[in-house]
């Protein structure tokens, strides 16, 4: 993104990621155990949405998706997640753990582990979305609206300032433009935390950094940090 609002990374088609197993699996909740993996439909988007807004999922949820072993299946849920289903899953993995950490199943997670797990489940599904289109499943375009729309959507309640019931306009189109950046602002800030330095952490956060930059490759010029002697903001700028 530009003006430094994440770092460069190399552009390169390398293999997808051998990720690890860093914490043991015998204990460790499963995608369906949490009530996410079995959704279907309309009734099934909104109990996904109902449990992915609440804040102390994250660690249950990241948990999830990096331990569980059925990584196919988990693979194949997040790339066919809709926008409405894929915000609240990058909006709460996004969520700072307590100073404490916390406890999953019967796993402690102190509070660098806490961050470290939620990044590498940020990681993976943006690997998991970018290999759709790699792998054909469906186009490159669709990859990155998916990315630009769930990232734009990121709150409480999936709104964003300035928009009207329209999905036209030149102001709704701006109103979105600039929640995608704040918010890409905000994963990046997250994606920056240092948790632990062990290799399997460090090269999900190269990875992000990466796969984010593709995926928001059209969007991502347009967003620029602004410094002012009140702090440091980020804006959108359709030109």
């Amino acid at each position: 993104m530009s003006h430094s609002l994440a770092r460069e990374g190399a552009l390169s088609s390398a293999p997808a990621v051998a990720w690890p197993q860093l914490w043991p699996r015998g204990l460790s909740p499963t995608l369906l155990d949490v009530g996410l993996l079995a959704v279907r439909g309309r009734d099934g988007i909104r109990r996904l949405y109902n449990q992915l807004t609440q804040s102390d999922r994250a660690g249950v949820i990241a948990n999830a998706i990096v331990n569980d072993p059925r990584q196919e299946e988990t693979q194949a849920w997040v790339q066919h997640l809709p926008p409405k289903a894929l915000w609240p899953l990058l909006n709460v993995l996004v969520i700072q753990p307590s100073l404490w950490g916390y406890t999953v199943g019967d796993e402690r997670f102190g509070r660098d582990a806490a961050i470290d797990l939620q990044q590498i489940a940020i990681a993976r599904c943006l690997e998991w979305i970018e290999q759709g289109y790699m792998r054909g499943r469906y186009r490159r375009s669709t990859a990155q609206r998916l990315f630009e729309k769930a990232v734009a959507r990121m709150s409480a309640d999936g709104e964003y300032a300035g928009a009207d019931n329209s999905e036209n306009g030149s102001n709704n189109r701006a109103a979105r433009g600039q929640a995608y950046c704040e918010n890409r602002y905000r994963l990046d800030r997250f994606m920056e935390e240092r948790g632990s330095v062990v290799p399997e952490v460090l090269r999900a956060r190269s990875n992000y950094i990466d796969i984010a930059n593709r995926l928001g490759k059209d969007i991502d010029t347009h967003c620029q940090l602004v410094t002012t002697p009140g702090g440091t903001h980020v804006t959108y700028r359709e030109s």
